[in-house]
């Protein structure tokens, strides 16, 4: 993954969120996760197409779960960098 026709995938499933790749090269049969990030989170990942076209890094948007109804809960921003190979 990081070539410009490699493919990412930002998913969610059993309660964690994920990134999952795919390269062009195998024209898109090798899909593996690449992170998986233990939630449960109360949305899905949100990642930013323009900082990731601009410089090459994957930022995604998370929120935790809260403990009890209508509390606050922390958000995260997690970066990645994805290498060329």
């Amino acid at each position: 993954m990081g070539k410009k026709d490699d493919a990412c995938l930002i998913y969610i499933a059993r309660g964690n969120q994920g990134i999952a790749g795919a390269s062009a090269a195998s024209q898109w049969a090798d899909w593996k996760i690449v992170h998986e990030e233990k939630g449960p989170f109360l949305n899905e990942m949100l990642g930013d197409p323009y900082r990731w076209r601009m410089n090459g890094i994957l930022s995604v948007l998370v929120q935790e779960t809260p403990q009890k109804a209508h509390e606050a809960t922390a958000l995260r921003i997690l970066d990645f960098t994805v290498g060329q190979g």
